[in-house]
């Protein structure tokens, strides 16, 4: 099976990428009764302050999750994005101070894949502000809800700062490509930033039921970089190829803007070396160690698989939901480390999506199975205080999680998806 790590990697990103095949209809929709359904379609959006009294809302998505349709046989295909945009009053969220529709359409008669890109402006004022931003595939009659909290203060934050990589494309999330990167701010032209860097690799999270002892953070950074912005407002950043970065006008005050430069693609995995470090929790410290030290990574992962699943179809299931899952947790939980390697991204790995979910306080709580029901297996994570990330959450481990810990890893081993039932 030479070719299975490369259709792999195309599944997890073409999973990643969009939640539904892009489809095409010869005739339109006549549903006006409401929305039909509400699915992902792949939007991204990014806030951007970028005068003083206005901010740029810029967005993105895959022309893959739309729904193209046509009115007749001689006509081309095209989709409609309608975007309302609801701006806040800080101090009543309930009334709305700004709103506006904007349509966006594209006609595309070769069917070709491609991003959807453009920008609108918002009239954002000093304060804290919440928008609202209503995506209407308009064909489908699908939509899909955001809500943005736009911050103009004394603070560094993401939306006073644009970033681009080195082929001038924007970059939508906190994951950063290492090597140079471009950076836009018209707030601090003039000034120069401070980028501490730090080049660290951490453990996996252990299994649940094994206890800890965390180790003090060492907050010295690694590399400690200076960032001119120039009188444009535009400067540009070298990072590493691993890690992650922390921003500030001044390094004292120990916090700041912390940009994710973990490996090539990250949150997604564009290279075979990467998809074998994942496989941690699966295996034995031998097998692992066999894994690793094996010169043919891709080797070495296809007969891992193949092995324990004993045919080549049920091995291509099992890795592409087995790293989908992973996918989603390095896009959910990511903090200062990968999400993959985060206690709630563990988790979310072998046992699947919980059941029950709700945050009370500080507290995170996953529940398998009924709420109330004594069969149930509950867990709950504790919200950490970190100078890097509010997304740090930590696991209150437990004994009794071994049972069901090692049946969910025993029936990934045997090349099936676990899903508690």
């Amino acid at each position: 099976m030479v070719k299975l790590v490369c259709q792999i990697l195309l599944i997890i990103l073409v999973l990643s990428s969009c939640s539904s095949d892009r489809r095409f209809k010869s005739n339109q929709r006549n549903s006006q009764n409401g929305v039909d359904s509400v699915v992902d379609l792949g939007v991204a959006y990014k806030l951007y302050h970028d005068s003083p009294d206005s901010s740029s809302l810029f967005f993105t998505l895959d022309s893959r999750t739309m729904l193209y349709t046509r009115a007749s046989q001689s006509e081309p295909f095209c989709c409609k994005l309608k975007v309302d945009c609801e701006l806040f009053d800080p101090k009543d969220r309930n009334q709305t101070i700004y709103r506006k529709t904007y349509l966006v359409e594209d006609v595309d008669s070769g069917r070709t894949a491609k991003r959807l890109t453009g920008h609108v402006k918002i009239p954002i004022q000093q304060g804290d502000w919440r928008l609202k931003i209503t995506s209407t595939d308009v064909y489908r009659n699908s939509q899909r809800i955001h809500v943005l909290n736009a911050s103009r203060n004394g603070k560094l934050q993401r939306q006073d700062l644009l970033f681009r990589n080195s082929e001038d494309k924007m970059l939508f999330n906190q994951f950063i490509p290492g090597g140079k990167m471009k950076i836009e701010s018209k707030k601090y032209k003039g000034s120069v930033l401070k980028a501490a860097c730090f080049n660290r690799n951490f453990a996996p999270a252990p299994p649940p039921f094994v206890s800890v002892t965390v180790l003090p953070f060492d907050h010295k950074p690694d590399t400690l970089l200076y960032v001119p912005i120039d009188k444009n407002g535009r400067g540009q950043l070298t990072l590493s190829p691993s890690g992650f970065t922390v921003l500030n006008v001044d390094t004292a005050m120990g916090t700041g803007l912390m940009l994710c430069n973990f490996q090539a693609g990250f949150p997604n995995f564009d290279s075979r070396d990467q998809l074998i470090d994942p496989l941690r929790y699966l295996c034995t410290k031998d097998e692992f160690k066999s894994l690793k030290d094996n010169p043919d990574h891709r080797a070495a992962f296809e007969r891992f698989w193949i092995e324990k699943s004993s045919n080549k179809q049920r091995a291509r299931t099992a890795i592409k939901y087995y790293f989908g899952r992973v996918v989603e947790a390095n896009k959910r939980y990511t903090s200062y480390k990968e999400g993959w390697k985060t206690d709630r991204g563990m988790l979310q790995i072998i046992l699947g999506e919980p059941t029950v979910r709700f945050r009370r306080d500080r507290t995170e709580t996953w529940i398998y199975g009924d709420e109330n029901n004594p069969f149930s297996m509950s867990y709950t994570f504790v919200k950490i205080p970190n100078r890097y990330s509010d997304n740090h959450f930590r696991l209150d481990r437990r004994s009794q999680y071994k049972t069901m810990w090692f049946q969910a890893v025993e029936t990934w081993r045997a090349g099936r998806i676990y899903t508690f039932r």
